[in-house]
C-alpha cells in the first residue's frame, strides 16, 4: 500500500486547481500535491471541510488556498479559475476531482438525478476545462488530470448514467490530448475502482449487513481489499508530474485489477 513520500517536490513551482478537494480522493491529491511542492487552488462547496483541509496543508508547511464553488455552476468553475489566475498568475495543473453518485435504473432515475450526474461528473470537467486551457495555452504547456471510473471502462449493474458520465469524461480527456498536444498541453484520466472513502463509508453502514457488505466488495478486487484515497492520489500526481511527460490522452485505471478481471474474456 502507497505511503506518504515525504515531499520530494515533484511539483516545485506549479500551480494546481483540485476540485471536489475537501474530501475523499480530493483531500489526498490536495494534501499530497502540497507536500510536493504545489500551490493548490482547491475548489469544493463544503466550505467547512475545505478550510479545514486548508489549515492542515498549511499547519504542515504547504500553500493551499480555498474556493467555495458549486462545481454544477458554470459561473462558479468560471471564478475559481480566475482565482487561481489573480492570486497566483497561472494554472500548471488542473484536477477536475469533483464527483457524484446515484444509484437508479435509467427509467427511474430523477429529472433532477441526471442533472446533478452531467452536472457534477460531465459538465463540471467541461466548464474547468474551457476555462483553463486559455492561460495553459498562452504558455504552451499544462497538465490536466480528471478523475473518471471503473465505470468509465467496464459497465456495472444500475448506475448506466454514471457509467455514461465517466465514460464521457474519459473521452473528453482524450480529445483535449489530441487537440491540444502540438501545443503542449497533456490530457489523461485515472479510473478508480472501489476506494475506501467516506461515500463508500456512508453505503456500507446503509446497508442491511455492513460487515457482510464491505468483505464483499473486498473480495470482489483481484487485490483482496479496497483501495485508499491515497493510492488515487499517487496515480494523479505521476500523470502531473514530468515523469509522466510522453503519456496523454490515457485512462488509467486504479482499481486492484478489477478492469483486468472484467475484460478477461
Amino acid at each position: 500500500m502507497a505511503q506518504s513520500c515525504g515531499g520530494n517536490a515533484r511539483l516545485s513551482g506549479r500551480v494546481a486547481i483540485i476540485t471536489g478537494g475537501a474530501s475523499g480522493i480530493g483531500a489526498e491529491t490536495t494534501r499530497l500535491f502540497a507536500r510536493e511542492g504545489a500551490t493548490v487552488v482547491m475548489a469544493d462547496r463544503d466550505s467547512k471541510r475545505g478550510e479545514a483541509l486548508v489549515s492542515r496543508v498549511r499547519s504542515d508547511g504547504g500553500e493551499c488556498v480555498f474556493v467555495e464553488a458549486d462545481l454544477t455552476q458554470e459561473n462558479d468553475c468560471k471564478r475559481a479559475t480566475q482565482t487561481a489566475i489573480e492570486l497566483f498568475g497561472k494554472i500548471d495543473i488542473l484536477v477536475n476531482n469533483a464527483g457524484g453518485f446515484v444509484k437508479a435504473l435509467l427509467h427511474e432515475t430523477s429529472t433532477e438525478d441526471m442533472e446533478y450526474l452531467t452536472g457534477i461528473n460531465l459538465y463540471s470537467a467541461v466548464w474547468m476545462c474551457k476555462y483553463t486551457l486559455p492561460y495553459m495555452l498562452m504558455r504552451r504547456k499544462g497538465v490536466i488530470c480528471t478523475t473518471a471510473s471503473k465505470t468509465g471502462l467496464v459497465a456495472q449493474r444500475d448506475s448506466p448514467l454514471y457509467c455514461a458520465t465517466k465514460a464521457a469524461v474519459i473521452r473528453l480527456m482524450q480529445a483535449i490530448a489530441l487537440d491540444h498536444a502540438e501545443e503542449g498541453i497533456r490530457a489523461n484520466a485515472i479510473c478508480p475502482g472501489i476506494i475506501e472513502t467516506p461515500m463508500l463509508e456512508n453505503s456500507i453502514q446503509l446497508s442491511p449487513d455492513p460487515e457482510e457488505f464491505r468483505r464483499w466488495n473486498e473480495l470482489a478486487q483481484p487485490l483482496g481489499r479496497l483501495g485508499t484515497p491515497l493510492e488515487c492520489a499517487y496515480a494523479t500526481l505521476f500523470l502531473c508530474s514530468d515523469e509522466s511527460s510522453f503519456i496523454t490522452g490515457v485512462a488509467l485505471p486504479v482499481d486492484g485489477g478489477f478492469t483486468a478481471m472484467s475484460l478477461k474474456h
